[in-house]
């Protein structure tokens, strides 16, 4: 969404600036000019340098003081080495427990990890039967289509997108299966 540029970046040159939500549910800013973008930083900091007319010095990052990176009020932000914020967030990792879907294991695992990792796996063994499972059974779906069904809508004389839709798969998909059975 489109946001009102403050003036310490209107004196920067800044012209336009749009507010996004980024995979890790955490605001980010794309500042403009002419039209073109030029930077992109975090809402936290774009707020910090605002507020305070200053930039961020080199090796120094804005870190949220209660740990949620979501809280980006202006009493919520600090600076602070980049390192230091490095060793701070490992020391905060927050575990939970979890139950590996193919050997059954408990195990613990990163909470911030879980939005981005379905239904983990206790080890790299488990992660690769687990794919191979999943793999295996698109491959069944795959082959439900039988070489009568291809012939009967070629019949149709329509196109290739709207057989492929009325069979409920992709056109790629659908020559693929004309090529299996020589169609």
């Amino acid at each position: 969404m489109k946001i009102e540029l403050s003036d310490y970046y209107k004196e920067k040159g800044f012209q336009i600036g749009y507010k996004w939500l980024n995979k890790e549910n955490r605001y980010m800013v794309s500042l403009y000019i002419n039209g073109r973008p030029k930077t992109l930083m975090t809402y936290a900091k774009y707020l910090y340098t605002s507020h305070y007319k200053c930039d961020i010095p080199k090796g120094e990052q804005i870190d949220h003081i209660n740990g949620d990176k979501t809280d980006d009020r202006i009493e919520n932000l600090q600076i602070i080495s980049s390192y230091y914020n490095v060793v701070k967030d490992k020391k905060r990792k927050e575990m939970v427990e979890c139950v590996c879907p193919i050997c059954g294991v408990h195990f613990l695992f990163e909470k911030r990890n879980l939005p981005f990792k379905n239904n983990p796996c206790c080890s790299k063994k488990c992660g690769y039967i687990k794919v191979s499972q999943t793999l295996k059974n698109k491959d069944k779906k795959i082959k439900n289509i039988k070489k009568e069904d291809i012939e009967e809508i070629l019949k149709l004389n329509i196109t290739i997108k709207e057989m492929s839709k009325r069979l409920n798969i992709s056109p790629n998909t659908f020559r693929k299966y004309r090529k299996e059975y020589n169609i």
